[in-house]
């Protein structure tokens, strides 16, 4: 199993010089929260319901909130620039959710589909057997 508070490395291509690392910390840095309320800005009346939180203040008090309750996420870094946040919380003993947020930079399957794969891995050597 993997330790769910390290640092997880990968290239985005087999060619050393063809892309910056993808780099995953866990957990996401409380300071960065409010960077991914401005990420989301541009289409959160598309994704998000009723329920979600309508300010920068009460989007800190839910992940904060989430985060007791046993939340695992990860910071998405290419090249060392943080730009993406990856979390999933445990639904069951065997499922989880995930959900991604990223900076318009790092839109694209060259890091958004590394940083998933690293990030379900970690998810299911933690024992879920399903995410949803």
């Amino acid at each position: 199993m993997r330790d769910m508070d390290a640092t997880i490395d990968s290239r985005a291509s087999e060619s050393p010089s063809a892309a910056p690392e993808i780099t995953l910390v866990s957990p996401f840095p409380t300071y960065a929260v409010p960077r991914v309320w401005t990420w989301a800005e541009e289409f959160r009346d598309k994704v998000a319901d009723d329920f979600a939180p309508k300010t920068l203040e009460g989007f800190l008090d839910h992940w904060i909130a989430a985060n007791e309750h046993g939340r695992k996420s990860w910071a998405v870094t290419r090249g060392g620039d943080l730009g993406g946040l990856i979390y999933s919380d445990r639904l069951s003993p065997l499922i989880a959710d995930v959900h991604v947020v990223f900076k318009r930079e790092f839109w694209g399957h060259k890091v958004t589909v590394v940083a998933l794969r690293l990030a379900c891995g970690e998810i299911f050597d933690s024992g879920a057997g399903k995410i949803e």
